[in-house]
């Protein structure tokens, strides 16, 4: 199968209450390189039901969750908090349509720019964002648990000459 044709089979929505203990169960079985499982379920329901996050979901047609974003807006700024992809399912595009979906509901909000931080190590990720248009903006050295540095990316959606 083309992975484009997976890609197309794929629904992307906002999260549900029922979402909740699949999206732990893939950010445990992905989590953090040693720094510990953060998003648990509580923490995963209060997101979805803040509604200053965008959480959302990337589901085959089955219902299995095969990705999973999250976004704060704030009043002018967009932070995407976390992007995860099941690890069978890398370089299929889902990635993609999931920060392409949360980027739409930031320009909808009328959000100026979106910032992320990305491990330093995770060089496939800083360049993955790049692909899609953000730049590095800067570094924050222990941003992971004190023991790695963080690449600071913002990609720009629309001037200030706009606002």
């Amino acid at each position: 199968m083309n992975p484009r044709d997976h890609d197309s089979h794929l629904q992307v929505r906002l999260a549900q209450p029922d979402d909740i203990f699949d999206i732990a169960g893939l950010l445990r079985d992905l989590a953090g390189h040693g720094l510990g499982w953060a998003w648990r379920p509580a923490r995963i329901e209060d997101a979805i039901r803040d509604a200053e996050t965008d959480v959302i979901v990337a589901t085959d047609p089955g219902g299995a969750l095969h990705g999973v974003g999250m976004m704060s807006l704030g009043e002018e700024n967009g932070h995407l908090q976390l992007l995860a992809v099941r690890a069978d399912c890398a370089g299929q595009g889902i990635g993609r349509r999931l920060v392409e979906w949360l980027e739409a509901c930031a320009r909808a909000a009328g959000m100026a720019r979106i910032t992320l931080e990305a491990r330093e190590s995770n060089h496939d990720g800083i360049c993955f964002y790049r692909h899609l248009g953000y730049a590095k903006v800067g570094s924050v050295m222990g941003y992971y648990g004190g023991q790695e540095t963080a690449i600071r990316l913002r990609k720009v959606l629309r001037s200030e000459a706009m606002a």
